[in-house]
């Protein structure tokens, strides 16, 4: 019997009937009479309850059928007797889905025919991308050499070497044992870095259903295997790592790892259900940023530096403690001044958005902000103020398809125009 499955864009909501009300108003609305006849078992309740905590997707029981919400998440999951599948239909040509994914990542050294890249509704192909990118990086990890580090050991050994434990060597005497208690270190491959990269081959070999694909990666498995322990990532360890001279090329690639992680987050929830190993989801909030960030760092004045996740304490508590904001992207003059941007991926802005940015721009003690959405054939371009503290904030709107033409074009002309562009949202 075949599957029922649902399709979506994002930030759509497809109901059985239409209310007046719905869960999100940046939403787009459509009936969709499949719904009436599907429902969710115990197990999928709790997977429901696991996206919405998520942000990933809203499903609400109704009277007869479900009504299914999305965010700013494409992907696709699988339930008991159903697949919800979210394409990137409104904002974006999927067939510029791989061009976006690779500027975003600052990806323009790798090269992929394609008929590798291709982006179809099937449920794989979106994590191929990805896994694809991520693979292409590592052969090239692999050609370039992998960083080394030193780990300290404490070992005992025949010869002297690095630091001698003396209380250790004291016992050794007393026991008329002839070696030397030490502490020393050793340039090896088996560092943080690396493990990030063999924990992130695993788990795409266990997500992509290409055959060419598991056979590189299974390869690259077998490389890293020797040289480096296998053990489990979390998202805590990315933020361990220091990166400088030496290891700062791994950054893209571990900025892929995380994306990779994240999408295929959801099959962890049931790992002991077949179905739901190939659900995933990639936050395309995530991707849009990093996209806008560096078409200011490439295209804007240089007089300006373009500072992403640019952090600031905002909070003091009584015990000392405090909170931080993270401003999507601040650009800062040669004299100081600065300019805050946020970037939504969403039809419009919600309500509480403008008070966030609001509250960023009071701290940061600015007049003014602006907030950048993908272009919708209903976009408008549009300021709002606040009454009492004056503060205003720009709302505007960029055509991720044509700008994705104009940076892969080889026209000279579309650079300039990708400038103007770049200032027409945020004059200097």
């Amino acid at each position: 019997m075949a599957r029922t499955i649902i399709e979506l864009a994002e930030y759509q909501t497809k109901s059985p009937q239409l209310e007046e009300e719905f869960l999100y108003e940046e939403t787009k609305q459509e009936e969709d009479k499949t719904l009436e006849k599907l429902q969710l078992t115990q197990e999928d309740k709790k997977l429901v309850n696991f996206l919405k905590k998520q942000g990933i997707l809203a499903i609400r029981e109704l009277r007869h059928g479900l009504e299914i919400s999305s965010t700013s998440h494409i992907g696709v999951v699988q339930f008991s007797n159903f697949t919800v599948k979210v394409l990137p239909k409104f904002s974006l040509n999927t067939k510029n889905l791989p061009k976006l994914i690779a500027y975003a990542f600052d990806l323009d050294d790798i090269i992929i025919p394609k008929s590798e890249i291709t982006f179809q509704a099937e449920e794989k192909q979106l994590i191929d991308i990805l896994i694809t990118f991520f693979v292409r990086k590592c052969q090239q990890l692999l050609r370039q050499g992998l960083v080394k580090s030193y780990v300290t050991y404490q070992d005992d050994v025949k010869f002297l070497r690095g630091k001698l434990l003396l209380k250790q060597q004291i016992r050794h005497v007393i026991r008329k044992k002839p070696e030397f208690a030490c502490e020393f270190d050793e340039l090896e491959y088996n560092n943080l870095e690396n493990q990030i990269l063999l924990f992130c081959l695993k788990r795409s070999y266990h997500y992509t259903e290409s055959d060419s694909l598991r056979k590189e990666i299974r390869r690259l498995i077998h490389q890293f295997s020797g040289l480096i322990d296998d053990i489990e990532i979390t998202f805590d360890d990315f933020d361990k790592i220091n990166y400088k001279r030496l290891n700062q090329h791994y950054k893209k690639i571990h900025d892929l790892c995380k994306l990779i992680i994240s999408a295929t987050g959801i099959g962890d929830f049931y790992q002991e259900r077949q179905h739901t190993v190939s659900s995933f989801f990639v936050d395309m909030n995530k991707i849009f940023e990093k996209f806008v960030t560096r078409l200011f760092r490439e295209f804007y004045p240089e007089s300006h530096t373009v500072e992403s996740q640019k952090g600031k304490k905002v909070w003091q508590t009584d015990s000392g403690g405090g909170s931080h904001i993270r401003t999507d992207i601040l650009l800062t003059n040669e004299t100081g001044q600065t300019k805050i941007i946020d970037t939504k991926y969403k039809r419009k802005l919600s309500r509480e958005d403008p008070y966030q940015i609001g509250f960023y721009i009071h701290e940061y003690k600015q007049r003014e902000g602006f907030a950048i959405l993908p272009e919708y054939s209903d976009s408008t371009t549009q300021s709002m103020t606040s009454q009492v503290q004056e503060i205003t904030i720009f709302v505007r709107t960029i055509n991720i398809d044509e700008t994705i033409d104009m940076l892969y074009s080889d026209d000279k002309q579309s650079k300039n125009q990708l400038r103007e562009l770049v200032c027409s949202l945020v004059p200097p």
